[in-house]
Order: structure tokens, then sequence, then C-alpha cells
């Protein structure tokens, strides 16, 4: 049981890592802003949540809408690797 959970919470750090790196700098929240602009057009803006200690639901909903937007980050990641 202990497993499960230290591989959940190192799931949600490394999640809420890269949140803090694309919201770092102007640069790569545009990159994402673009790539998630360009899929999710007819759609309400689809951002990323990043989570909170004072929200109890929020890395709930962060992660639900990391797997939303799984293939999106993929993207990402790929063209920001590509870049450099």
């Amino acid at each position: 049981m202990k497993r499960k959970l230290t591989f959940f919470a190192n799931a949600i750090r490394k999640w809420h890592n890269f949140i803090t790196y694309i919201g770092r700098t102007p640069k790569h929240l545009a990159q994402m802003t673009t790539v998630l602009q360009n899929t999710y057009s007819g759609e309400p803006t689809v951002i990323l949540i990043v989570g909170n200690l004072t929200r109890w639901s929020s890395d709930y909903k962060s992660l639900k809408r990391a797997l939303h937007i799984k293939a999106d980050i993929s993207r990402c990641i790929a063209t920001a690797i590509r870049a450099n």
C-alpha cells in the first residue's frame, strides 16, 4: 500500500513541476497555450490547472485535466525538445 501511495505522490509531484516549468516563462506558456488553442478551438478555453494545498480537490482536477490533454502535453514537450 505504501508503495502505491508513493507512486501517486511522485506522479503528482512530477505534474506539479511540469506546470511550474510551463508557467515560469512567457515563452513556454505561450507555446502550450497555442497548442491547446489549436486543438480545442471550438471549446471553451482549456488551461492547465495547478494543484493547491488549500483546495482539497485541486490535485484531482489537475490530473483529470492532464489526462484529458495528454496528447497535447506530449506534443508540446516534443516541440520544446526539438527546439533545443
